[in-house]
C-alpha cells in the first residue's frame, strides 16, 4: 500500500505472490515443456476497507481465461465494509507440446495482467 495523497494505492494483483513473466526469448519454444504435474493455486484474500474510505479499480480484478492447458480466474467484490479478491490458477497438464506452448501463454499472460493491476482506496 502506498499514500497517493489522501488515498491508499494497493497493489493488488501482486497479493497472489510473485509470478513467472516470461522473457522474449521464453516465448518461443522450439521443444516440449514437462511440467512437475498439473496443479492448482487458489486465492482468498479479504481486506478492510478503512473508514472514510471507498475503492476504485475493482474492475481491473475480474479476469477470466479458460484453455485446454490452464484457467485463470479471478474476482473482486465489496461486501460489507471488506474488499474480497478471489483467485484460481490451474496448470491442465503435465506436458504441453512446443506447438500448444502459445495456449499456456495466453493463461500465463492473463495472469500476469491481473498481477500488474492495483486498485484506489480513495478518500471520502
Amino acid at each position: 500500500m502506498k499514500k497517493a495523497g489522501d488515498n491508499l494505492l494497493l497493489d493488488a494483483g501482486k497479493l497472489i505472490g510473485g509470478q513467472w513473466i516470461p522473457t522474449e526469448k521464453e516465448r518461443k519454444r522450439d521443444w516440449n515443456a514437462y511440467l512437475s504435474s498439473p496443479m492448482s493455486i487458489e486465492n482468498e484474500i479479504v481486506i478492510d476497507i478503512p473508514e472514510h474510505y471507498t475503492v476504485e479499480g475493482i474492475e481491473n480484478l475480474n479476469k477470466n481465461i479458460d484453455n485446454e492447458c490452464g484457467r485463470f480466474t479471478s474476482s473482486a467484490t465489496i461486501d460489507e465494509g471488506k474488499l474480497r479478491i478471489t483467485t484460481s490458477k490451474v496448470y491442465k497438464k503435465k506436458f504441453v507440446s512446443k506447438n500448444d506452448w502459445n495456449i499456456l501463454l495466453n493463461m500465463i499472460d492473463v495472469t500476469n495482467d491481473f498481477y500488474s493491476q492495483s486498485v484506489m482506496f480513495k478518500h471520502d
